[in-house]
């Protein structure tokens, strides 16, 4: 009888070991993926799949990019070099790192724009990921603002190695180059706000692109928790009467954004852990 009980303690131990219980924050993503992808907007499947992606593995053509900037970010990030004032091993600490950069590249591959633009070029590891999925397409190119002289050359020098040749670099304040960079392209498809992490210039920023923009420019906006004027300005961008979905993602803003003003559907989405 003792000896059946064990037995039969082994068999239930052994079934249950093989349910798989889904944690709660998993269900939740889950279920606000299907709500966007399930919006009255095409676009929002389109984001939903993108951040399925994240969570996959990424396809092959992909993941060969993806090792070899995550290669030249290891030769960075024990370079002890000084560019002002600061190690190139500190620089490259402020990088985006791999996954978030990884979406960066998803977007890009997902809706192709022709004309992207990225505020905040610092050592090139963002913009290569950015670029590289702008050569998979076959079409693009990626304009990158930087204020550091410095760390704009060293971009160019680890996307020189990577063989990357479909970037243009502007130096200076972003106040200064950002209207010149707006005027000398097409429309923005597509645009990484990554440069100046207070509420007031990330509005300015955002007002400047947004007349410019092509319908349903995608918009990304970087550590938009970073502060309660990030996350002010995140909310003022949200309830902006362009954008037309709103995915939050925690760190990590993406608008779809239209350049005129109009009071059609709009969306946003709770926080999704991508």
């Amino acid at each position: 009888m003792l000896s059946t009980s064990k037995g039969l303690g082994r068999v239930a131990y052994n079934f249950c070991a093989r349910i798989h219980v889904v944690p709660a924050a998993r269900i939740g993503r889950q279920r606000r993926l299907q709500a966007l992808a399930a919006i009255n907007n095409p676009i929002g499947a389109r984001l939903a799949m993108v951040l399925q992606q994240l969570r996959a593995d990424e396809p092959d053509e992909s993941a060969r990019w993806s090792h070899r900037i995550e290669a030249k970010r290891r030769e960075l990030a024990v370079c002890r070099n000084v560019i002002e004032g600061q190690t190139v091993r500190h620089v490259c600490s402020a990088s985006k790192k791999q996954r978030p950069a990884t979406l960066l590249h998803l977007l890009i591959r997902e809706f192709k724009p022709q004309s992207a633009l990225e505020l905040g070029t610092c050592i090139g590891i963002s913009s290569a990921y950015q670029a590289a999925a702008m050569k998979l397409n076959g079409q693009g190119r990626l304009v990158t603002l930087e204020g550091s002289r410095s760390r704009i050359q060293l971009a160019q020098e680890v996307h020189q190695d990577l063989g990357l040749d479909n970037i243009t670099y502007i130096q200076g304040r972003f106040s200064d180059t950002l209207p010149h960079a707006l005027n000398a392209g097409e429309p923005v498809e597509y645009a990484f706000i990554d440069g100046h992490h207070q509420e007031k210039p990330t509005i300015e920023y955002f007002e400047m692109i947004r007349p410019l923009a092509a319908d349903n420019c995608i918009m990304i906006f970087d550590d938009i928790r970073w502060s309660p004027g990030m996350w002010s300005a995140w909310q003022q961008v949200v309830a902006h009467p362009s954008t037309r979905i709103a995915v939050d993602l925690v760190s990590v803003g993406i608008c779809v954004i239209t350049p005129t003003l109009h009071a059609g559907s709009r969306h946003s989405t709770a926080p999704i852990l991508a």
